[in-house]
């Protein structure tokens, strides 16, 4: 029972999202089986020779639209849409991978295991924090029988906008062609944040460098990730 529910439920959204996508091609779907409908409720009680023949001609003309119609959902419009279920969970996977690196970033700087959402009394603090701090992350490259080697902040920082670059960019190369205008707006003011650009200059400064005084750069980079994955979840809904 349960099944047959799940399936009802997804065939009531495939057809919603069909009517969205498709409301002019549908309502003369509509316009044609009303057609058909009056000819055959009608016919009889039409006399007059020419009206029988201009209503069987709007009557055939009806019929091969519809036949059109039914060529297009089943030769085109579904081959597509299983297509684009293939793609849109790899642009799922992609932004949900940007967005969890994203988000790292504030848990790998701090030595605490953060939880969504995050305050702004939060990433306010996370202001304090000074570019030569060390954090709980491990780089075991320089690290040795003689000692582990803990990244920076400025490292940390370093590494992970250079991965989130790389992410974005992978994923535009692939599949610019179908990302939607407000996903690439969103990439693209990612990787226009303070956070990428600002903060990325600093970061070589062999001098330590103090944040406090300066407009919330991650305040606004977590917003930015929260963006990002909304409009992820509006446009990329896996069919």
């Amino acid at each position: 029972m349960e099944i047959i529910k799940r399936n009802f439920v997804k065939c009531i959204n495939m057809t919603k999202r069909f009517y969205s996508e498709n409301i002019i091609i549908t309502l003369f779907l509509i316009f044609a089986l009303l057609i058909i409908g009056c000819y055959l409720l009608k016919i009889d009680c039409i006399e007059h020779k020419n009206a029988k023949t201009v209503f069987g001609l709007i009557k055939d003309l009806a019929i091969g639209y519809i036949v059109n119609f039914i060529f297009y959902v089943t030769q085109i419009y579904i081959p597509t849409a299983k297509k684009n279920k293939v793609l849109y969970a790899r642009i799922n996977e992609s932004l949900n991978d940007i967005g969890h690196l994203m988000l790292s970033i504030f848990q790998e700087i701090t030595r605490e295991k953060v939880q969504e959402p995050l305050s702004e009394d939060f990433l306010n603090g996370l202001l304090r924090l000074r570019l030569d701090c060390r954090t709980a992350v491990a780089d075991i490259t320089r690290s040795n029988r003689d000692g582990i080697v803990f990244y920076t902040v400025r490292e940390l920082l370093y590494n992970k906008i250079v991965v989130v670059n790389q992410r974005i960019d992978t994923l535009v190369m692939y599949y610019q062609g179908i990302l939607q205008p407000d996903i690439i707006s969103d990439l693209e003011n990612i990787k226009k944040s303070q956070l990428h650009t600002i903060v990325f200059q600093i970061l070589f400064n062999a001098n330590d460098v103090r944040f406090s005084g300066m407009s919330n750069f991650y305040l606004q980079y977590y917003e930015l990730k929260n963006k990002l994955l909304a409009d992820k979840e509006k446009f990329y809904e896996i069919l």
